[in-house]
């Protein structure tokens, strides 16, 4: 583990003034209207004489992102009086940036919760489409669909909207119970998938494998780098093999509920090594499925292998999924590329903007070990 302290004696490269942006639309669901209530919600916007009410009351804001089965959420403290009328569930989308380049959208959600207390201030709690999933619990069943497939059903039963769904390993048969709710289901079938299953700031749903890509941000040791904390360890696992069930590989997708004597029709191996893991996987009725569920599951584990964490000036172009770069550390260890996995915002008018990033160093992620959770067949 290496901590890199941020240099105090170093100016930074200019003064950035760090701003915000808050727009609440009523009785509207998240994820329906692109940047939410921007441009549909003046009127709730602004404060009494057309002041700009969030920028006069809000005392501090934070968010927080990551991959299913993780549910985006948001905290605006504000001081009460004056403020426009807010129920549960309407939307509310938040901008952070700064005074030179203007706000970026960095989540929309649904208010979930108020709290106020006796100081005059109010804390708005709103999660994204994760919380709606999350209290989805469906029982029914898909025959011959794609994981993709799937995703775009229980997404479109949640009133979730997507942006970005890709095929994913294909299914003979798969069964959905309400002992698991739909968001651990997309992190199940992510994991299958090798892919990542996010929102976006926009408060859509993406299944996609982790693209390449140029980072949206590059972060400089002595310049924007306030702290950089990273850790090289041994894998859990060298390898896994999967093994399914039914005779889909060997005799056709209508043979997907045959029992077989030898499963090696179902089986796959990925990776090698001392550390190997065996797992049985009951929806994996195919070859082909058992392979891509392999790879994955061991290209997850090997990304495992270079963690961190960095904080820098408020960022808001970091996104889950995107990729960010370090230059100029001391230890060129540190420098480099990474995947963001989680994303935390602060921001306060006593503090500032800083942000926390959760980041993997890898050239090729799946998300396959944060989402070992049931689903498949019954």
């Amino acid at each position: 583990m290496v901590n890199v302290p941020f240099l105090t004696n170093s100016a930074p490269v200019a003064v950035r003034r760090p701003t915000f942006a808050i727009a609440h639309s009523s009785g509207a669901s998240p994820g329906t209207g692109g940047l939410g209530g921007l441009a549909a919600a003046a009127g709730d916007l602004l404060g009494l004489g057309g002041e700009d009410f969030w920028l006069s009351h809000t005392v501090a804001i934070a968010v927080q992102t990551g991959p299913l089965p993780f549910v985006n959420t948001a905290c605006v403290t504000f001081a009460a009086a004056g403020a426009p009328d807010i129920a549960l569930q309407d939307t509310v989308t938040i901008s952070l940036g700064y005074t030179d380049t203007g706000p970026e959208a960095v989540f929309t959600g649904a208010v979930t919760r108020q709290v106020r207390t006796l100081d005059g201030l109010t804390h708005l709690y709103a999660s994204d489409g994760g919380s709606r999933l999350a209290r989805q619990r469906l029982n029914q069943s898909y025959d011959s669909q794609s994981a993709g497939y799937i995703v775009r059903d229980l997404t479109a039963q949640a009133g979730v909207e997507t942006d970005g769904v890709e095929t994913g390993v294909a299914l003979p048969f798969f069964a959905v119970a309400s002992s698991t709710p739909a968001h651990a289901q997309i992190a199940a079938l992510a994991r299958r998938s090798g892919y990542w299953a996010y929102f976006t700031p926009a408060g859509k749903l993406t299944f996609v494998p982790l693209a390449e890509g140029e980072p949206v941000q590059t972060f400089t040791y002595g310049a924007d780098v306030i702290q950089l904390q990273v850790t090289e360890a041994t894998p859990d696992l060298d390898g896994v093999q999967v093994s399914g069930e039914g005779a889909a590989g060997a005799q056709g997708q209508e043979a997907w509920n045959w029992l077989v004597a030898d499963a090696t029709g179902v089986q796959a191996q990925a990776g090698s090594g001392d550390a190997q893991r065996w797992v049985t996987d009951g929806a994996l009725r195919s070859q082909e499925a058992v392979r891509q569920a392999a790879t994955a599951r061991a290209s997850a584990a090997a990304s495992r292998h270079i963690t961190g964490d960095l904080w820098v000036p408020g960022a808001p172009l970091a996104t889950v999924g995107s990729r960010v770069a370090v230059a100029g550390a001391p230890d060129e260890f540190l420098n480099g590329t990474y995947a963001v996995e989680r994303v935390c915002h602060r921001f306060s008018k006593s503090r500032g903007f800083v942000t926390r990033l959760s980041i993997l160093k890898t050239a090729s992620v799946t998300l396959g070990a944060l989402a070992g959770l049931p689903g498949g067949l019954l």
